[in-house]
C-alpha cells in the first residue's frame, strides 16, 4: 500500500494511505439476437408473423421496434400483422448505458395465394410398402450407419474428455463420431430441445404388432431426460431418410401440455465461454447456461454448425424437473414410451402416429430418429439432454 504525506497547519505532516486504483466496471452493452432469412421474412396479407428476439444484457435496456419508420413496440417480442401488400422496413434498436445494438430488414407482406403451401397441411401420402428389405442370417442386430447427428447446443457437445469430441467441424465428422461412440457402447448426448441422432438398418425392421426397436439410454432413478422417437420407411427405396418421418406415441402424446410443431432458434454466441441463447416458435426464450469449471470447451454451439444459428423442431414434454428441499435436482419420468426416460427400453413400431396424431400402420421401418423431447434446466446440472447408447432390431433376439 502506498503512502502520501499530507500537511496540517496544528500537527505537521500526517500519513494517509493513498486509495488503490479501482478496477474498472465491465461494460455490458446489449445484443440482439434474432433469426431473420436472407432477404427477409414473407408472410401472407392478414397473417400475423412473431418477431421474438433474444437481448443480451437486456435489463435495463430499451428497446424500439419500428415498422415503415413509425414506432410499433418496445418489448422483446413483436406481433407484426398488415392486411396490406407490399415490402415493410423493420428495425429493432436496443440502447443501454454501455451501448447499443439494432437490426434491420425487410418483411414482404404477399397475397395468401403466392405463398407456399403449408407441408403439415398436405395430405400424408401413405408409405408405399415397395422396397422391403428382408432379414437374412447375415443381417446385423444393430444399426449399421448413422446419416446425420444434429445436436441442440448442450454441456456435452464439442467435449473432448466426458463425450469424446475430437474438433469436429463438418457434418460428416459428427456423423462419424457418432458411429464410434455408439459402435463402442458409449452415450451420444443429443443436447437440448430439439437434438436429433438418425440412423438406419442393413435390412426393414418388421413391424408384427409386439416391440420391435431397443433403444438404450442412460437414465437412473430420479434422472429422466426423455427422448421421443420416430420412424420412416424407405417409400421412395433411394436408401436416404427422406420420406415421411412417424413418431411413436408415448404416454404423454395426448396430454394438452404436449407441443406438437414446437420449434427452437438457438444462437451461436458472440464470445467465447458464453451461454447459447434460444427463442421459440410460441414468444418463449431461454438460454443454454455455460457452467464454469465443468464442462469449459469455448462453446456448447455444435463446432460443425456453420450458420449464425439453427432451428430443431418436434414434438415438446412438458418438463418434469423439480428441486427438493435439500437442494437436489430431480428429473421425474414420464410413464411410458420415450428413450433415457426409465429402464424401459423396448418400443413398438404398431405406436406409430401421423402428424395430425392419427394411428398409422407400418408394415416395416427402416430409419429411426431419436430426438430430446424436453427443454428443461436443472439448476447447476444444466440443460436436459437425451443420451442414446443403443439402437438395434429387437425382433432379432427376441
Amino acid at each position: 500500500m502506498v503512502f502520501v504525506l499530507l500537511a496540517s497547519c496544528n500537527k505537521g505532516r500526517i500519513l494517509y494511505p493513498e486509495p488503490e486504483p479501482q478496477p474498472e466496471e465491465e461494460k455490458a452493452p446489449p445484443a440482439i439476437f434474432l433469426a431473420v432469412p436472407e432477404g427477409g421474412f414473407d408472410v401472407a396479407a392478414g397473417d400475423t408473423l412473431l418477431l421474438n428476439a433474444y437481448i443480451e444484457n437486456g435489463k435495463k435496456t430499451e428497446l424500439l421496434w419500428t415498422v415503415n419508420g413509425e414506432t410499433a413496440g418496445k418489448e422483446q417480442t413483436l406481433l407484426f400483422r398488415e392486411i396490406s401488400l407490399g415490402t415493410y422496413p423493420v428495425s429493432l434498436q436496443a440502447v443501454n448505458k454501455d451501448g447499443s445494438d439494432n437490426v434491420q430488414f425487410q418483411v414482404h407482406v404477399k397475397n395468401p395465394e403466392d405463398m407456399p403451401e403449408d407441408g403439415e397441411n398436405n395430405p400424408e401420402i401413405p408409405p408405399s410398402g415397395n422396397h422391403f428389405r428382408p432379414a437374412t442370417k447375415e443381417s446385423a442386430v444393430d444399426w449399421n450407419v448413422v446419416f446425420s447427428y444434429i445436436p441442440a447446443p448442450g454441456q456435452f457437445i464439442n467435449n473432448t474428455q466426458t463425450a469424446g469430441f475430437a474438433g469436429e467441424s463438418t457434418p460428416e465428422q459428427a456423423a462419424l463420431y457418432a458411429h464410434k461412440r455408439l459402435a463402442k457402447g458409449h452415450f451420444v448426448s443429443l443436447g437440448a430441445f430439439g437434438g436429433h441422432l438418425i440412423v438406419g438398418f442393413d435390412h426393414s425392421v418388421v413391424n408384427d404388432g409386439e416391440y420391435n426397436l431397443l433403444i438404450a439410454g442412460n437414465a437412473h432413478e430420479q434422472s429422466a431426460e426423455p427422448g421421443t422417437i420416430w420412424v420412416m420407411q424407405d417409400s421412395n427405396g433411394n436408401g436416404l431418410p427422406d420420406d415421411t418421418w412417424y413418431q411413436l406415441k408415448g404416454s404423454e402424446h395426448h396430454n394438452p401440455a404436449t407441443l406438437h410443431g414446437y420449434a427452437v432458434t438457438y444462437f451461436r454466441p458472440r464470445q467465447p465461454n458464453k451461454p447459447v441463447y434460444w427463442t421459440d416458435n410460441k414468444g418463449g426464450q431461454g438460454s443454454i447456461d455455460y457452467i464454469v469449471g465443468v464442462h469449459t470447451q469455448e462453446t456448447y454451439y455444435p463446432g460443425w454448425i456453420a450458420s449464425e444459428y439453427y432451428t430443431l423442431t418436434g414434438t415438446r414434454l412438458e418438463s418434469r424437473s423439480y428441486r427438493q428441499p435439500n437442494g437436489i435436482w430431480e428429473n421425474h419420468p414420464f410413464d411410458w414410451g420415450y428413450v433415457d426416460n426409465t429402464e424401459q427400453e423396448l418400443f413398438r413400431i404398431s405406436d406409430a402416429v401421423t402428424a395430425s396424431g392419427d394411428p398409422i400402420h407400418l408394415d416395416f421401418i427402416d430409419f429411426v430418429k431419436i430426438q430430446t423431447a424436453v427443454q428443461a434446466k436443472a439448476g447447476w446440472l444444466g440443460e436436459l439432454s437425451t443420451e442414446v447408447t443403443k439402437i438395434q432390431d429387437y425382433n432379432l433376439i427376441k
